[in-house]
């Protein structure tokens, strides 16, 4: 009696160290979708930008920034769909998803509100209005910034939560 009890208990000892193990993964994987999400919309902004500055030092023909708009405002869209759709099934996901909604919502009001008055810019604009336009985007940097220090603060709380090794602010290398 006493081996099947140890070998029972052992059983149950593996059975659990396996749930945690795939019950790891699914946090991960969580994590890992949300973070990708958010990669994409950087890497968007960060060609609109680029267009723009190539578009403020060349040809002024900044209605080539609206297909690029459109793309960012796509992806937002399609995020924020998915992840309103997301289940919380993982301890700590209803935060961290949320967080990632606010931050998606943010950026869904900077393209349509600051990204767009830069399409209807031309040759003749003057560089107050362009300057007026960035000090309008400059605000919803800072609001950006603010939305993603909380994702950050989400992320964190999510992985000790789960047990997840994710490399904070202070602790990523130098790039």
């Amino acid at each position: 009696m006493r081996k099947i009890f140890i070998f029972l208990s052992f059983v149950l000892v593996q059975t659990i160290a396996f749930a945690q193990t795939d019950y790891n993964k699914q946090a991960w994987e969580l994590y890992i979708k949300l973070e990708s999400m958010t990669v994409q919309l950087h890497e968007k902004g960060t060609v609109w930008t680029e267009k723009f500055n190539e578009l403020y030092k060349i040809n002024k023909n900044y209605n080539e920034l609206s297909p690029l708009r459109q793309d960012i405002e796509h992806l937002i869209d399609s995020g924020l769909i998915e992840m309103n759709k997301m289940k919380d099934k993982i301890p700590g996901s209803n935060n961290l998803r949320v967080a990632y909604i606010k931050l998606f919502n943010l950026e869904k009001t900077m393209v349509v509100k600051a990204y767009v008055p830069f399409e209807h810019l031309s040759n003749y604009s003057a560089p107050e209005t362009i300057s007026n336009y960035y000090k309008y985007l400059s605000i919803y940097d800072k609001k950006e910034d603010e939305e993603l220090h909380n994702v950050d603060i989400a992320k964190m709380q999510y992985a000790k939560k789960n047990k997840l090794k994710l490399e904070t602010p202070d602790t990523q290398p130098n790039k």
